[in-house]
């Protein structure tokens, strides 16, 4: 529960009104602010403090004006004894609730499993989730450490129908393809049984591809034809959140293929199945990105290549109007002389068969 409370804040969920009010007639002091409070406090969680440190002093303080009884007299509440069990039902049949029971721990499980364990990708906030449900049915809900159990045997049983309905919908062939995953590659399989995790086909997958390259690029293709041997229906998780395929995923991601194999069979298929699916959109996400880098390096390098041609190109013309200028210069002064006397002291006889050979 909040510790700091504004005085609107109090006044909205704080303040008694007369009918309870009249609820309070008869109580000693203790026993009258103790009541009050646990009265407002229901009211605001839907459940009731455990002891007086769970309500804040600001609460008391505010309720304690009100029924006329110093705030310190809350101090004395015995919240363990007959008084406090009276106040409690009182309470109940007052606002409409009763008690959580037996009967009730089926229903929540398969309301957990049917709406909140599909949808919420927190599992922190499923306790969360089951006190409001507890409260829209007017149930007090169970202590915490009664609650939790609750919640990881709706758990359990989720993941037992999930992987279960899972499981019916591969054939032999497929099941067999996802269990292959956990064998050595095909390099080790003369070692003793069970190659290491590091040899595994699984570890194989779950890496990621080293710099991008020409080598990555291959490798990424063989992780997609493998990932996509295994053959997978279409729509095998249809209606499961992404959150909760994720979370078969990471698991997948974690655990050795020995841990992975201690599994029950359709828990085993459903983490793998599940690792397979997710892991096919990272890797063919990871080849376009690699794919993507080594065009961009081919295309850098075509670039390269073609501007040293040019700069070889325009090495080659320029500066060639000022030669002709010069030869034929020399020519005109020297009409009669010859081409070794007028023309090679201009260009060299070298140069003169260079730029013959860039006009053929």
């Amino acid at each position: 529960m909040l510790q700091h409370w504004t005085i609107e804040e109090l006044i909205d969920d704080w303040t008694l009104l007369p009918a309870e009010q009249g609820l309070l007639a008869g109580s000693q002091e203790a026993n009258r602010l103790g009541l009050a409070v646990m009265l407002k406090a229901f009211q605001h969680q839907g459940r009731f403090p455990a002891r007086t440190r769970d309500v804040p002093r600001a609460a008391v303080a505010f309720v304690a004006r009100q029924v006329g009884v110093e705030a310190a007299q809350f101090e004395r509440y015995d919240w363990r004894g007959r008084s406090s069990s009276t106040h409690r039902a009182l309470i109940r049949e007052f606002c409409g609730y009763r008690a959580f029971g037996e009967a009730d721990v089926a229903p929540l499980v398969d309301w957990l499993c049917e709406h909140a364990l599909p949808r919420e990708e927190r599992p922190d906030l499923f306790r969360a989730l089951a006190v409001d449900h507890l409260r829209d049915a007017r149930i007090e809900p169970p202590t915490n450490a009664q609650l939790d159990r609750h919640l990881a045997s709706a758990e359990r049983t989720f993941e037992t129908r999930l992987c279960g309905l899972i499981f019916s919908s591969l054939d032999p062939g497929q099941v067999q393809a996802l269990h292959e995953l956990l064998r050595a590659t095909v390099a080790d399989e003369d070692e003793p049984e069970g190659a290491t995790d590091r040899t595994s086909l699984i570890h194989w997958l779950r890496t990621d591809s080293r710099k991008p390259g020409l080598e990555s690029v291959e490798e990424q293709i063989a992780k997609l034809r493998r990932l996509r041997a295994v053959g997978l229906p279409e729509g095998l998780f249809e209606g499961v959140p992404i959150g909760v395929q994720k979370r078969y995923r990471e698991r997948t991601g974690v655990e050795t293929p020995s841990e992975l194999r201690a599994h029950p069979e359709a828990i085993r298929a459903t983490q793998l199945a599940a690792f397979v699916q997710l892991r096919l959109a990272e890797v063919t996400d990871s080849l376009v990105d690699h794919l993507i880098h080594t065009v961009h390096k081919i295309g850098v390098r075509a670039e390269r290549r073609v501007e040293k041609r040019i700069l070889a190109e325009i090495r080659k013309t320029s500066g060639k109007d000022r030669l002709f200028e010069r030869l034929l210069e020399a020519a005109l002064d020297n009409p009669e002389g010859t081409v070794r006397e007028v023309l090679f002291p201009v260009m060299g006889e070298e140069r003169l068969r260079d730029l013959l050979r860039e006009f053929r």
